[in-house]
């Protein structure tokens, strides 16, 4: 759910299709955070430095895709308040796990 002071944000949105409005991302000061994202918030706060596979350890939720969904939603707002590092692949072990954090902002 996204809240917004800008009454002709209304009118823009009621014009759009349905089609158009699942397409359109809109990011916002005042997007509302999910019960699931704060249990991710408050992982990070307590260990700084966190991939999916632990976060799935410490029972934040049980689905990686629903964590690396949330945590997307939390590194792609208007003022991100997640980042992740991101190191590739290794030769012999394959894909790496995103290493996530809070930011400051």
């Amino acid at each position: 759910m996204v809240l917004c002071q800008n009454l002709n944000f209304k009118k823009v949105v009621g014009n759009l299709t349905s089609k158009t409005k699942t397409k359109m991302k809109v990011s916002s000061p005042f997007e509302l955070i999910t019960p699931a994202q704060q249990k991710i918030l408050l992982a990070l706060a307590t260990f700084k430095y966190l991939t999916t596979g632990q976060l799935i350890d410490l029972q934040v939720m049980k689905d990686r895709a629903n964590i690396n969904k949330s945590i997307s939603i939390l590194r792609n707002n208007f003022k991100p308040l997640v980042g992740s590092i991101s190191f590739g692949v290794h030769p012999k072990l394959g894909k790496l796990e995103n290493v996530h954090y809070l930011t400051s902002a």
